[in-house]
């Protein structure tokens, strides 16, 4: 296999050319010099133990980290240097282009406002729709993912739902506004198996998107990822087709 900072030709949507970030002037890395080629449609899980760069690095790839944070390295998007867009043209890139799931069992929707209204903005994303067609909208990217009984569930606030229905939410958050590059960051953190079954089901629905999945769940990359990226200590140490991996 090439080595993972040499370009290779093929319709790749994203390339992470030698991304490095340290926390301080001076400071030791907790992430040095990773590579990856995300290729059209295609799943990638980033997996490694807790404290070894993973969350930090998709992070970095939409400049969401604080301003403490010093990173080098490429991102390119399509041809486009993502380091090089100014606030306005990185506000127009996350979501619409590349989209951010967060962890924590769905607990970064808003509490005070119903499921229908936060996918419902999500997927304008700045475009004024009639709102019968916004509510169609809504209910039939719900129904993909199979949510059930969703003509209730747009109706309802985030702590009437189980962890695993919340994520999934999420995930079609991060798909409304059409976005075709997926960041997700520990998808099935705190879920217990039956859950994580419904969160592996709405990873396997995005058919047509790149995904990049950060996950410490070895079972869970085996059932969604096409390719595997290994963090230890800040630094990718293997980097494999699935089902060479396996």
């Amino acid at each position: 296999m090439p080595h993972p900072c040499q370009r290779r030709e093929g319709s790749q949507v994203l390339e992470l050319k030698r991304i490095t970030v340290r926390f301080g002037a001076g400071g030791v890395p907790v992430v040095e010099d990773v590579c990856l080629t995300v290729e059209e449609g295609t799943k990638t899980v980033i997996i490694g133990e807790t404290g070894s760069g993973k969350s930090v690095l998709i992070l970095a790839l939409l400049k969401l980290l604080p301003s403490t944070a010093i990173v080098t390295g490429e991102v390119i998007y399509r041809g486009i240097d993502v380091f090089s867009l100014s606030e306005r043209e990185l506000a127009a890139l996350r979501g619409a282009k590349i989209a951010y799931v967060p962890q924590g069992s769905g607990n970064s929707l808003n509490p005070l406002h119903p499921i229908g209204k936060q996918v419902g903005e999500s997927m304008a994303a700045g475009n004024l729709l009639p709102a019968k067609e916004l509510r169609a909208r809504v209910l039939a990217l719900l129904k993909s993912f199979h949510l059930g009984d969703e003509e209730r569930l747009v109706k309802q606030y985030p702590h009437t739902l189980s962890g695993g229905m919340r994520q999934r939410v999420l995930v079609a958050m991060g798909v409304a506004p059409g976005a075709a590059v997926i960041l997700a960051d520990e998808p099935t953190k705190g879920l217990d198996a039956a859950r994580v079954r419904l969160v592996e089901d709405s990873f396997m629905r995005l058919e047509g998107k790149s995904l990049i999945c950060v996950t410490h769940d070895i079972s869970f990359a085996r059932k969604i990822g096409e390719y595997v990226s290994v963090m230890y200590a800040a630094q990718q140490v293997e980097i494999a087709s699935a089902e060479v991996f396996f």
